[in-house]
C-alpha cells in the first residue's frame, strides 16, 4: 500500500519571501505535507499558511518542484487547498467514508525531514476539538513535525482525514465529514 499512497503525497514548502524555481528550498517558514485530491489540487492543513505570503512550492514524489498557490483556506476547520497550475494530471486520492474506533489507518508523511515516512495504526477515538468543535480522529499512526496536512487513509487507500497535530503518542486528523463540506463549498468534490 505504501507505493500507492506515496504517489498521492506531496511536500509543501512555505515562505514569507519568494523562493525561485532555481532554489525552491529557499523558504523560511518550513514545510508541511499534503495530498493530491485532483490532477492539480492538494489538500493540506490551513495552519501551515498562517504566516505565509502565498509563496509556496510543492515537491512531488518524483522530487520535482512546482510553484503553487493557496486557492481556498478555512482556519477554523484547519483545511486548505493549494493549486499547482503547471500540473494537470497528477494521480490523486479518492475520498473514503468515516472511520470508527478500532479501524486500521495509514499515513505517508512528506515534510522535508520525514519524506515518505509510512506508518500504520488504529483509530483510538472520534472526538470534537475542544476549541472549534471540528470532528477529529485520534489515531496511533505516527506523525511528526512536518506531517501537518498529510493524509490519513483507510485500508483501501481512500482519504479519511487530514493530519493536523500530535499530542503525546496520538495523531489527530480532521475527519472526512468537514473535509467533504469544505470541498463541497468549493464545487471541486472529487
Amino acid at each position: 500500500m505504501f507505493s500507492l499512497l506515496a504517489v498521492y503525497a506531496v511536500t509543501i514548502h512555505i515562505s514569507s519571501t519568494f523562493p525561485t524555481p532555481q532554489d525552491p528550498k529557499n523558504y523560511d517558514i518550513g514545510s508541511c505535507s499534503g495530498v493530491f485530491i485532483s490532477g492539480n489540487e492538494i489538500l493540506t492543513a490551513a495552519h501551515c499558511f498562517s504566516a505565509s505570503r502565498n509563496h509556496q512550492w510543492v515537491k512531488t514524489d518524483d522530487d520535482k518542484s512546482y510553484e503553487a498557490k493557496v486557492e481556498s483556506i478555512d482556519f477554523l476547520d484547519d483545511l486548505a487547498v493549494v493549486v499547482v497550475p503547471k500540473i494537470k494530471d497528477h494521480p490523486y486520492v479518492r475520498l473514503g467514508k468515516r472511520v470508527g474506533r478500532g479501524d486500521h489507518v495509514y499515513t505517508v508523511n512528506s515534510g522535508d525531514d520525514i519524506k515518505d515516512t509510512y506508518n500504520e495504526g488504529v483509530v483510538n477515538n472520534l472526538i470534537l476539538d475542544p476549541d472549534t468543535n471540528v470532528p477529529e480522529i485520534m489515531h496511533s499512526a505516527s506523525i511528526d513535525f512536518g506531517a501537518s496536512g498529510s493524509g490519513l487513509f483507510d485500508k483501501k487507500g481512500r482519504l479519511v482525514g487530514i493530519n493536523t497535530m500530535k499530542r503525546g503518542p496520538f495523531g489527530y486528523a480532521v475527519d472526512i465529514a468537514p473535509i467533504r463540506d469544505f470541498l463541497n463549498t468549493r464545487d471541486i468534490l472529487p
